[in-house]
């Protein structure tokens, strides 16, 4: 470990001309590794990702370069003494950025979700019409959770103790009667925007950090991405934080009738696609707790679909 850091340190100063004083390893994500330095010239995040190629690495680049030039608060790209905004270390796709100081958001209320909404919203219209290179989807999409939910539910059950037959079948038959979801607009998403991955500062400021899962898809899908996270505390629905989240969001972007009219089912497509998701990757009794919690969000979402369809009449 210890050769490693100096061959870091001595990366960082061919390449970036920075000086690191403290290397600090930071919590990998599925897709990363992060250390954060702090220099004589300020503090970053390296990221070394270790499940993305070039292309997928430059799309993102892409995306924080053009919320950059909008004033967007996420990390910014730092680029190397000879102009590049990424390099190559230990045979893979890196990038340095700005750190951003403060705490992933623990606790919420409606003026913060209202905040959020209103991010979110500029997020999208800062990135709307970005024509960039075409880069693997996430498998995670419509078409593939579609083909999971209709033949795969032995090999769920299979993978992992603790889930309920009865759960997987019932996800299954419910999952058959969603709208045609593929119709939605698409656009730049973040596809991770959740307490763990919005910073705010001692200032009060949010940002939205690690758009490491960023590619075209449904714009819906972000907003009801942070719903299932931030709406459910206790696996039923907090309707005032759902409305805070959406008029901040349509304070910036209004949604268009088509996205109205799925936007019910797209939060459960969400739900489902949470529920299915954490069993499939992962085998810790955390990753059941969350399929369980979602599952009940799920259930309890029902419950507020009248009211949910009215928002927009109102």
């Amino acid at each position: 470990m210890k050769r490693a850091s100096e061959d870091l340190k001595h990366f960082l100063m061919k390449e970036y001309g920075i000086h690191p004083v403290v290397l600090l390893g930071l919590d990998d994500g599925m897709i990363n590794i992060n250390h954060r330095i702090k220099s004589e010239e300020g503090d970053f995040v390296f990221k070394r990702y270790t499940l993305r190629n070039p292309q997928q690495v430059a799309y993102e680049i892409a995306v924080l370069d053009r919320l950059a030039k909008h004033g967007f608060s996420c990390p910014r790209v730092r680029k190397t003494l000879a102009g590049k905004s990424q390099t190559v270390w230990q045979g893979k796709p890196t990038i340095l950025l700005d750190f951003i100081p403060g705490k992933p958001l623990k606790r919420w209320n409606a003026e913060i979700l209202h905040q959020v909404g209103r991010m979110l919203g500029q997020m999208h219209m800062a990135t709307e019409g970005m024509k960039l290179p075409s880069v693997d989807r996430e498998r995670w999409s419509f078409p593939e959770v579609a083909w999971i939910m209709k033949n795969g539910v032995k090999r769920i059950l299979a993978l992992r103790d603790g889930i309920r037959v009865d759960d997987i079948y019932f996800m299954s038959a419910e999952y058959a009667t969603l709208g045609d979801l593929e119709r939605l607009p698409t656009g730049v998403t973040h596809q991770d925007v959740k307490p763990d991955n919005i910073v705010m500062g001692n200032d009060g400021t949010i940002s939205f950090i690690d758009f490491d899962n960023v590619y075209d898809d449904a714009l819906l899908i972000d907003l009801a991405t942070t719903i299932i996270w931030t709406c459910f505390p206790g696996g039923e629905l907090v309707k005032g934080s759902l409305s805070s989240l959406l008029a901040g969001y349509e304070s910036v972007k209004p949604l268009t009738k088509i996205e109205k009219r799925l936007f019910y089912d797209l939060i459960r497509f969400r739900l489902l696609r949470e529920a299915l998701d954490w069993p499939m990757r992962f085998s810790t009794e955390q990753a059941l707790k969350n399929h369980r919690h979602f599952l009940a969000a799920y259930r309890d979402l029902a419950k507020s679909r009248k009211s949910i369809e009215k928002i927009w009449k109102a």
